[in-house]
């Protein structure tokens, strides 16, 4: 039998304010992250001093799947 694993999605608030006035223009920071299924902040689940590019999302994408599993998916909000 085959085990299929849900996918994670997750609903996430960046920050682009703090690495503007630290001089990564064009950068966000995760402010927040909550697991929509459950409602369950899992933002101290993540580094939230890195700093990610606007222009290039899979840098975020990627280290949500090294954290929460490839299923991952997100959105933000």
């Amino acid at each position: 039998m085959e085990n299929k694993e849900l996918t994670m999605d997750l609903e996430i608030t960046l920050d682009r304010e703090t690495p503007e006035g630290a001089g990564m223009g064009g950068h966000a920071q995760i402010e927040s992250i909550t697991d929509s299924a459950t409602g369950d902040d899992l933002t101290s689940s993540v580094d939230q001093g890195l700093f990610f590019p606007d222009e290039d999302p899979s840098k975020l994408e990627k280290y949500l799947k090294e954290k929460f599993g490839d299923d991952v998916t997100y959105s933000e909000i």
